[in-house]
């Protein structure tokens, strides 16, 4: 049975994922689709709106017949440690493709940048570093660089789901899989746009937008699909998860901590952990924060990561050796969120497929024992970022807690 892949956040599933679902299978003629999805922090840094097995359940009605998580610490890493983990994920579960949205809708010269990212010729360290003495962002600076080695590519590199498919074949390239891969260029809105267009797929964001703190299906009835919302009137009443938030949380954090506890944060350089500090009071959200601190080299999306790196504890040389240990197969788990008949189907076959040194958690109460040390480690901080997930959305800590909770599953549609 083919097996598709599709790394995402489903923050909420709307009908471009649907559409993406759809193309991917024409495209490649798979039938089993799996989805690794970030849990209750996204790749942006910030929370997710909507807790990860509602997300799950969202997706495992509209096309995806397995969801996986990507654990948070990786997920708040940065772009290529977030497609490092998904790429590693997907490699273990023996998937045979993976699909990918991009506004380029083309491949090959995607393809052409991401292999000269993964081997980084001397041309190429040379023409980064000229750039980002200009004191410039690592990002743009690395957008010049390769416009410079091949034509239209600073202008591929300058879009959102773009950035992210080099990623995934960049980490394609670096650990030597054999997956394919697929995109699809994106349909609707652009990634991150609020305006809402008639006769266009809205955004993600633009849904989260018009959503109220309480999450009520009336505001966004003409936003998302049926099913979507059918869960979402499951859960009516739910409070919506914003980065604003955590910001007595974040605020508690820097003013707590020691200097050389805050410049190991994976996030921080440059003396930026300072500039946040010195700028914390007198203030009372995060956007005013990012008011006073962003910069060329600090964009929101990257100030958001260092913040909930700050949160939740993620430190450089920590999650470095999480990550090496992760994608190696030495401190490695794949927690299971929900299934259907089919997800069903291939969990069993992937129990008996998967690479030394992985497994697949499905009940992590009796599963927890089997674990290494390095990856019981990573398990304990995915439980512990959930149970603040949970706290500062002011749902029961124990009913919603990594420990009760078990995926989600979908007998019939």
């Amino acid at each position: 049975m083919k097996t598709i892949g599709i790394v995402a956040e489903y923050n909420p599933f709307h009908e471009g994922h649907k559409y993406h679902i759809e193309e991917s299978k024409r495209l490649t003629g798979g039938e089993t689709v799996i989805a690794v999805m970030s849990g209750n922090y996204v790749q942006r840094g910030e929370p997710a709106a909507i807790d990860k097995f509602i997300r799950a359940k969202m997706a495992l009605l509209q096309g995806v017949d397995l969801v996986v998580e990507i654990p948070a610490k990786f997920v708040l890493g940065d772009a290529s440690t977030f497609a490092g983990a998904a790429v590693a994920i997907l490699k273990a579960l023996g998937v045979d493709c993976i699909s990918f949205g991009s506004e380029a809708g083309e491949i090959s010269k995607l393809k052409q940048i991401a292999e000269l990212l993964a081997e980084e010729p001397a041309e190429y360290r040379e023409k980064l570093k000229v750039f980002l003495e200009k004191g410039v962002s690592f990002a743009a600076a690395r957008s010049a660089a390769c416009e410079e080695l091949i034509q239209g590519a600073g202008d591929l590199l300058h879009r959102s789901n773009n950035i992210l498919a080099v990623e995934y074949l960049r980490q394609l390239e670096l650990q030597k899989t054999s997956v394919k891969a697929v995109t699809v260029a994106r349909k609707g809105m652009n990634y991150g746009e609020l305006t809402l267009k008639e006769g266009s797929y809205p955004s993600a964001a633009a849904i989260r937008n018009r959503m109220d703190k309480t999450v009520e299906k009336s505001k966004i009835d003409d936003l998302l699909p049926k099913k979507s919302l059918d869960v979402i009137e499951e859960i009516n009443g739910t409070v919506k998860c914003e980065i604003n938030d955590y910001f007595d949380i974040l605020s508690a954090k820097f003013l707590t901590s020691s200097k050389k506890n805050l410049e190991s944060l994976y996030g921080a350089s440059e003396g930026i952990t300072n500039r946040i500090y010195s700028n914390l009071l007198g203030i009372k959200t995060i956007e005013e924060l990012d008011e006073r601190v962003v910069s060329k080299r600090y964009s929101v999306t990257r100030l958001h990561r260092l913040y909930m790196q700050a949160i939740l504890g993620i430190y450089k040389d920590e999650l470095k050796n999480a990550y090496e240990k992760y994608i190696s197969g030495e401190g490695s788990y794949i927690r299971v969120l929900g299934f259907t008949e089919k997800g069903r189907t291939a969990i069993r076959e992937i129990k008996n497929s998967l690479p030394e040194g992985w497994i697949l958690l499905t009940n992590i109460n009796k599963e927890r024992e089997f674990l290494s040390e390095e990856a019981l480690k990573l398990l304990d901080f995915e439980i512990n970022a959930t149970s603040l997930y949970n706290i500062v959305n002011k749902k029961d800590s124990y009913k919603f807690s990594d420990f009760v909770r078990r995926p989600v599953i979908i007998s019939k549609f």
